[in-house]
């Protein structure tokens, strides 16, 4: 069975991010990975923190639809619901054709009923 190592994971992906890196997609997908393992981690802000990070260095990466979902539910999982719904409205603005947008707005409006 696999172990799931998170701490060396992460150590590997933050010594990966201190070299100077010219390739944003590279740089893109290395953050990525650090916000799922700082979500194993358990460190949902720091994770959502993150996934964020990514997106506001490389706008036009392929992937960050899932990412700003990703950070949205990393926000959630934290308790910080303000901060969720924030990111889940966001979403569905800058996101319109994303294959992820139903999701966005289910959360979107059951956080909003709740609060």
């Amino acid at each position: 069975m696999l172990e799931k190592n998170y701490e060396q994971a992460r150590q590997n992906y933050q010594a990966f991010l201190e070299d100077p890196i010219e390739n944003k997609e590279l740089i893109s997908a290395v953050k990525g990975g650090l916000a799922v393992v700082l979500e194993g981690e358990g460190q949902f802000k720091q994770a959502a923190e993150t996934y964020l990070e990514a997106i506001e260095e490389n706008p036009e990466y392929f992937n960050n639809d899932e990412f700003l979902l990703s950070a949205a539910q990393a926000y959630e999982a934290a308790g910080d619901t303000t901060a969720a719904i924030k990111i889940y409205k966001r979403f569905v603005k800058e996101y319109p054709e994303s294959p992820k947008l139903k999701q966005a707005k289910e959360r979107f409006y059951e956080l909003n009923k709740k609060g």
